[in-house]
């Protein structure tokens, strides 16, 4: 039941995306060029993990201090080209650490704003009660955050195996497995920032 639950699709998938706030994107589904479409273009931030890349947009609206990071795959394990995460924070010091100091590389967007949400309903400024309401008691529970994860068996079809990894064609299905992570920081009892992820496993 935890597993069927933390496996909800609609828990990786983001909505509210562009300026009149119409647009979805999905975690571990939607292409470098999607996300462009989308937000604009951006440039890889400098990042401390070598295989890693990422894209930062922050809201152009008036008054509104939101921020995504756009996390891809990495290079080492998956197509890169991939979105595999997104995390939404209210405010630049909602943001890791080591994102901070290239700030001045986000690139501002009408398409950024707090109203950001997951299909399931975890947005920005959920109570820590409402956010159990739509994900459940927390796997590990922090002082300032909860975090999930669950990963289940995915069937690799030749289809995704050509289009994603360029697997050479006559490839048979796969056994595999689909990885959904989801973190959520709180400010005093509201949602400050979330983090979801979407991952494909051999």
């Amino acid at each position: 039941a935890i597993l069927e639950r933390l496996l909800n699709p609609a828990h990786v998938v983001l909505t509210g995306f562009g300026e009149a706030g119409n647009a979805t994107l999905r975690a571990g589904d939607e292409t470098t060029a999607t996300l462009f479409a989308i937000l604009g273009p951006a440039k890889r931030l400098p990042d401390w993990r070598r295989c890693a890349r990422s894209f930062g947009y922050v809201s152009a609206r008036p008054g509104d201090s939101t921020v995504v990071v756009a996390v891809m795959g990495n290079t080492c394990l998956d197509n890169p080209d991939y979105v595999t995460g997104f995390q939404v924070c209210s405010s630049p010091a909602g943001l890791p650490k080591e994102y901070r100091p290239y700030l001045k590389h986000f690139v501002p967007s009408p398409g950024i704003h707090a109203g950001l949400a997951t299909q399931s309903g975890l947005k920005l400024g959920l109570t820590r009660a409402e956010v159990e309401a739509v994900l459940g008691k927390p796997l590990w529970k922090r002082t300032n955050a909860y975090e999930y994860g669950a990963l289940g068996d995915f069937q690799f079809t030749p289809e995704f195996l050509i289009a994603r990894w360029h697997w050479p064609k006559g490839v048979e299905s796969k056994l595999g497995g689909v990885d959904h992570m989801i973190d959520v920081w709180f400010v005093g009892d509201r949602v400050s920032a979330f983090y979801v992820s979407k991952l494909y496993d051999f």
